[in-house]
């Protein structure tokens, strides 16, 4: 699978330079981390540091857009795959 996900990386960079946010980014970064349905509550929030219900909603709508989100998860599985080997520390 390594080299699957290393053959589609060149792409996914290009995807990842298209998500100009980095609190959007910081959200797929965390989604693909969680690895499941996107259902954030209160703790999860501060957790993660992140800032409200509403900054979330709106991000995940513009990745909708993008086409990178798919009912609260990351739409390709080897994006969610390279984001968690090239992007979480």
């Amino acid at each position: 699978m390594d080299n699957l996900i290393s053959s589609f990386s060149p792409g996914f960079e290009i995807i990842w330079r298209n998500v100009r946010s980095e609190y959007q980014r910081r959200l797929l970064i965390i989604m693909a981390k969680e690895d499941k349905n996107f259902k954030p509550n209160t703790k999860f929030i501060e957790e993660h540091d992140l800032k409200s219900f509403a900054h979330i909603r709106k991000a995940i709508i513009t990745l909708e857009k993008m086409g990178i989100i798919h009912e609260n998860r990351i739409a390709d599985f080897f994006f969610r795959e390279w984001i968690k080997r090239e992007k979480i520390i």
